[in-house]
């Protein structure tokens, strides 16, 4: 909490209507729609098309990657190791890793929270990096907490 809030006061200077954007977990990511309007949300049924796999995983680690020297934090990315709990669609290993940039369309993963994840292959629609890293989670579609997806896995298992 006291590194958002140093954030904050270092990145923002603006009204508050800016700092409301930090301050729930779903509201972390921007998310523009083709015309650059904030608060788009993926469709339930395109997001599907474009995932290797939708999973119930657990995130059991994390390492921060410091790439960029340009980066005031030093962070340019977290890369958390997800431990597959439940595969809903697709296939992936049982235990994973997957990038999350340190941009304003990261993913609020926690470590020990258990999540509903779309994965997506970084190169398809992801975001463009130069490591070797495999999986992203969009965090303008319908990826989130477990616990606040029960709507998202109730309309998953009557696709099936």
């Amino acid at each position: 909490m006291i590194c958002l809030r140093v954030k904050l006061k270092k990145y923002l200077i603006g009204t508050f209507s800016l700092l409301t954007l930090f301050v729930t977990q779903s509201s972390l990511a921007v998310c523009l729609d083709d015309k650059g309007i904030s608060g788009y949300h993926i469709p339930l049924n395109q997001e599907l098309k474009t995932n290797v796999a939708v999973i119930v995983g657990k995130t059991i680690g994390s390492k921060n990657l410091m790439n960029d020297q340009s980066d005031p934090d030093g962070i340019t990315a977290t890369v958390w190791k997800i431990q597959v709990q439940k595969i809903i669609r697709g296939k992936i290993e049982s235990t994973f890793e997957i990038y999350n940039k340190n941009d304003s369309g990261r993913f609020p993963f926690y470590l020990h929270k258990t999540y509903l994840l779309f994965i997506t292959l970084v190169n398809s629609s992801g975001p463009s990096i130069s490591n070797n890293f495999k999986y992203w989670a969009d965090p303008c579609g319908s990826s989130g907490e477990e616990l606040k997806s029960k709507s998202v896995l109730s309309q998953l298992n009557s696709i099936k």
